[in-house]
């Protein structure tokens, strides 16, 4: 069954599929950031940010935050102000995004971001509907129905369906790009079906994220200060349940042990503040995990002592140094895997291509600059201050997503006629 939550011509719920994909691909589009998209963004930003229901909701909060006025003007004039020469920026056409199944609002930023770049956009997401999805797509669709944005509506189509390569391959016929957001098994699925022959693709696969502590500073932190740091920590980690790729699953500890273990016996208690104020999610299936996870690193390694009772929340294990079992078991749900290193030049030992974020706390830009030359291939695409692990760019994944929706066109002319 195919469900439809943005489309043209809504009002035809009996219009087929191919009928509403054909709407799409021969809408018009438009120069990036032209007017009437850079309108619809920021009123959808608007009413977001203005509606109180949506305060329970911290990442739509968020989301409409990194879209308000202000930003997408300077997103916009900065991305322009790129357009040097002869050379022109336009946009790519038709934009295929496959929304990931347990972060699925990552699938606005990358609809908004292709959108304001002037692309028709077909979209597929999650069977499971989060209620803040349902609220986002209700904001959406009003918002569409207005006459002044008829053209986006027509533009645009959000869907959902079950894994049918037939229906991928449908819409993929209609493509200049594809995107996919999922795991690894995702995305060897989605590959396997073919884009025409100029179609490009972009893919978002397994990452994951850790954090980076220096116990020295640590130390020198007020209460008052430890609980801010617990409270950025506890964004980062919790938001998704530490599903997101950017949430930290491990946290290293960088100085002496001695200087560790007092900055732990500090942070994690200012942690578990956090967690009983903000009591996130904690099923009985998530208890579960966190104490399989727990066991499984355990017997992979000889050194590991658990620091907290299975299934705890948050649970933590310390290990001597991390491997890619770890990085392959580990699937959040509040389970933290700690180690210690005597300084940050020792981290690239620890490092991996499936590394993509550092949240980091008592370092500077030099002491990052210093590490970069010897990361391993596609190690630590992110390295940002504890508290913006979920804060997005619209360079993602080494990827500059604004570039990536947009050609680029060479326009040249004779001095002379």
């Amino acid at each position: 069954m195919t469900e439809y939550f943005l489309s043209p011509q809504p009002e035809a719920a009996d219009e087929d599929l191919d009928a509403r994909l054909d709407r799409v691909a021969s809408a018009p589009g438009s120069q990036p950031f032209a007017d009437s998209r850079v309108a619809f963004v920021a009123e959808l930003s608007r009413r977001i940010l203005t509606d109180r229901a949506f305060r329970e909701h911290p990442e739509l909060m968020a989301m409409a935050h990194w879209f308000r006025q202000a930003n997408i003007n300077t997103l916009g004039s900065d991305f322009l102000d790129g357009q040097e020469g002869d050379k022109v920026f336009a946009r790519r056409g038709v934009v295929f995004h496959i929304a990931p199944s347990n972060v699925d609002s990552v699938f606005i930023y990358s609809w908004l971001l292709s959108l304001l770049c002037g692309n028709a956009n077909i979209a597929r997401v999650s069977r499971r509907r989060s209620a803040q999805m349902q609220a986002f797509f209700a904001v959406a669709a009003s918002l569409l129905q207005q006459e002044v944005f008829r053209p986006l509506r027509d533009a645009n189509l959000v869907l959902s369906y079950d894994h049918d390569a037939g229906i991928t391959e449908r819409i993929s016929s209609h493509c200049h790009l594809r995107v996919v957001w999922g795991g690894d098994h995702t995305i060897a699925g989605i590959r396997a079906v073919p884009l025409p022959p100029l179609a490009a693709e972009l893919v978002f696969a397994n990452r994951f994220s850790m954090a980076v502590l220096n116990s020295e500073a640590m130390l020198s932190l007020d209460a008052a200060a430890m609980a801010h740091l617990a409270q950025r920590f506890y964004n980062d980690a919790f938001w998704f349940n530490q599903q997101a790729c950017s949430s930290p699953r491990v946290v290293i500890w960088t100085g002496t042990e001695a200087a560790s273990t007092t900055a732990r016996s500090k942070f994690w208690p200012a942690l578990a503040e956090q967690v009983g104020l903000h009591r996130p999610e904690n099923l009985p299936a998530q208890v579960m995990d966190r104490a399989t996870t727990l066991f499984r690193v355990a017997h992979g390694h000889s050194d590991a002592r658990a620091e907290t009772q299975p299934g705890a929340m948050p649970s933590r294990i310390w290990i001597g140094r991390l491997n890619e079992v770890d990085r392959a078991s580990h699937e959040g749900n509040g389970l933290f895997i700690e180690t210690n290193i005597p300084d940050l030049a020792s981290l690239n030992d620890l490092l991996s291509s499936r590394d993509q974020t550092i949240a980091h706390f008592g370092f500077d830009r030099n002491d990052w600059l210093a590490l970069l030359p010897s990361l391993p291939p596609h190690a630590a695409d992110r390295i940002v201050p504890v508290g913006n692990a979920l804060t997005f760019s619209p360079v993602w994944d080494g990827v500059n997503l604004l570039r990536s929706f947009t050609r680029e066109i060479q326009v040249t002319c004779s001095l002379t006629r």
